[in-house]
């Protein structure tokens, strides 16, 4: 059997280094009477080095509803440093739009709109 990977195996700040999968297709009945139960899905964030998780209900499996879930997570246990997931297409779709959004305010168009203070913290 192979070695783990070192994110594994060495002691992080907690959600530092996470993992992200979905699981179910759940259905979720609405509260108003007469109204058909809803599909949703719950996304998985598992920190790996102790194996604690978080769960985030999401609506569906687009790379919109991954990011709005990554953006409740951030809000409540902060940034993490590396995220490991398997290739699914909204993850992958997640990872292309960020990388755009990160080369946007990387940019030297950009730069301009960015107070002077914040260009020291780079």
């Amino acid at each position: 059997m192979g070695n783990l990977p070192a994110d594994r195996v060495q002691p992080n700040p907690a959600f530092q280094t996470i993992g992200v999968d979905y699981c179910g297709r759940f259905y979720h009945k609405t509260e108003t009477r007469n109204k058909a139960s809803r599909k949703c899905y719950i996304a998985v964030f598992v920190y790996f080095s102790m194996k604690a998780a978080h769960f985030k209900v999401v609506r569906d499996q687009t790379t919109e509803s991954f990011i709005a879930a990554l953006r409740r997570f951030i809000s409540l246990r902060g940034s993490p440093r590396t995220i490991w997931s398997d290739n699914a297409t909204n993850f992958v779709g997640a990872k292309s739009e960020l990388a755009e959004l990160k080369e946007l305010f990387l940019s030297k168009r950009f730069e301009r709109f960015i107070p002077p203070y914040l260009l020291l913290l780079r």
